[in-house]
């Protein structure tokens, strides 16, 4: 067998939201979270995802110890002055792995100056929980200021990397990123990765992590498990060849 090869490895899942309307067909977040945070019905949905989505890791960790779990947090589940107490409870719950959880907040928010947000999230940092920066890019942070705020993570969005192969701008924009925020102890994940040529670019500008189609497509707990978590499953095996082809193919 070849050398382990952490690039291949998968270290995480992100939980999505989906829903189907009374006569199946199906319903996307950019049309349902919009209603959710208008009526305010997002902070228990939200909290619900949580404490699931975590069950849910919990019982991957027994195949693969270290897998962790991302959930995305709407801004306005911050607006929530208990919110931190919240999710303390959730995770005061038996054998919830608190250290695989990582909140991820979309960059559009405006963060800087937002004090209560700050308290928020060191209140949350202090239980062990990580914080992700989603579409970074393309909203108000800078990197300076996330190291302030003791940002875990940061994923660079899929606009800078669709075509980089032929992008020469975009190309050193993200190996700037990912040199600062190296610098910074600050992890990243290049995000919407559907290519070889996009991964073949990317694996030599060495992010911490790559997501997107090209691996895998959103999927039920089920076929999550089945296809990149359970190693005895038939389609597990069926997916461990299709890396193994797809590193050849790129090589």
């Amino acid at each position: 067998s070849k050398p382990k090869d952490r690039k291949r490895d998968v270290c995480g899942v992100e939980a999505l939201l989906r829903y189907r309307s009374l006569m199946g067909d199906p319903i996307f977040p950019n049309e349902f979270i919009p209603l959710l945070e208008l009526t305010g019905m997002i902070n228990e949905v939200g909290l619900w995802v949580l404490e699931q989505a975590l069950f849910q890791c919990k019982k991957w960790c027994s195949h693969i110890p270290d897998i962790g779990v991302s959930v995305n947090f709407s801004i306005v589940q911050f607006d929530d002055i208990l919110i931190a107490e919240k999710v303390k409870k959730i995770l005061e719950k038996p054998e919830m792995p608190v250290y695989a959880l990582t909140i991820e907040i979309t960059e559009s928010v405006e963060m800087q100056g937002n004090e209560h947000l700050r308290k928020t999230f060191r209140l949350l940092c202090s239980l062990g929980i990580a914080f992700s920066i989603d579409d970074f890019g393309t909203g108000y942070s800078n990197l300076s200021y996330l190291k302030r705020l003791n940002v875990n993570e940061i994923k660079i969005d899929r606009i800078f990397i669709n075509g980089i192969q032929n992008n020469t701008y975009n190309h050193k924009l993200i190996h700037n990123i990912i040199e600062f925020a190296k610098s910074g102890s600050i992890r990243v994940c290049c995000e919407g990765v559907e290519s070889i040529k996009e991964l073949s670019v990317l694996e030599v500008l060495q992010p911490d992590l790559l997501q997107g189609y090209l691996f895998a497509k959103p999927g039920t707990a089920e076929e999550t498990e089945k296809n990149y978590i359970n190693k005895d499953a038939v389609e597990y095996k069926k997916y461990s060849d299709f890396i193994e082809d797809l590193y050849q193919v790129k090589s």
